[in-house]
């Protein structure tokens, strides 16, 4: 996942404490790794973002940036354009617990 760091910026809050912002900003560094789903494959655990101040000023939700996601498939290199949302969830990262 790849984005400028304009971009990155427009995805938090004014204010983020720095510790904040670099751990949003290492989603975009080349050595991490995001996990792909297979088609049909669906996400059984929970991830999300969390500060360890509650009231601190974290991502701007609704917001949305350009992001490139480059990938590789047998041997072959794709780059592909996408729009990267910051959007709500019931429970923490989707996962709510009965």
């Amino acid at each position: 996942m790849n984005a400028s760091d304009q971009e990155i910026l427009s995805l938090v809050e004014t204010g983020i404490r720095n510790e904040d912002l670099e751990r949003v900003q290492y989603n975009f560094k080349p050595e991490s790794e995001i996990p792909v789903l297979s088609p049909g494959e669906q996400v059984k655990t929970a991830f999300g973002a969390v500060t360890s101040i509650p009231s601190s000023p974290y991502l701007r939700y609704l917001a949305e940036a350009q992001i490139s996601i480059t990938y590789h498939y047998h041997e072959q290199k794709f780059n592909e354009l996408q729009k990267l949302k910051v959007s709500y969830r019931e429970g923490f990262g989707g996962a709510t617990y009965e």
